[in-house]
């Protein structure tokens, strides 16, 4: 059963990760879409200069780099992308950090109009 891309463990030499092509593509692609490059390399867990190192062979005008499409419900067999789970991670933070401040705002609305009423009763 195939699931998403794998992330290969820490070399022998204990260099760090190393990351396997198709997973690179993704994040390549997904920068290439226009998402900011420390955002991505954050959600994916890699440096920024990673990125940029797998820019190069994969960018667009590379004869292999064509675009993939992946569904946020990953493959037939049932597995998601890692890249396609952060970006879904990423839309939900958003959609937390937005909900939150409209939480916010109403607390502080309520209690404005609490102390209003309580001042016209008195």
């Amino acid at each position: 059963m195939k699931s998403g891309p794998e992330i290969k463990s820490v070399s022998s030499n204990g260099r760090g990760k190393r990351y396997n092509q198709e997973f690179q593509k993704e994040a390549v692609r997904l920068l290439e879409a226009g998402r900011p490059v420390a955002q991505l390399a954050r959600e994916l867990g890699v440096s920024t200069w990673s990125l940029g190192q797998w820019k190069k062979p994969h960018g667009a005008g590379r004869a292999e780099s064509a675009p993939v499409r992946r569904s946020l419900k990953g493959s037939a067999e049932g597995g998601a992308s890692a890249v396609a789970l952060a970006d879904q991670v990423a839309r939900l933070q958003a959609e937390l950090r937005t909900v939150t401040r409209q939480r916010e705002i109403f607390k502080k609305a309520l209690a404005i109009l609490s102390q209003d009423l309580s001042l016209s009763l008195t």
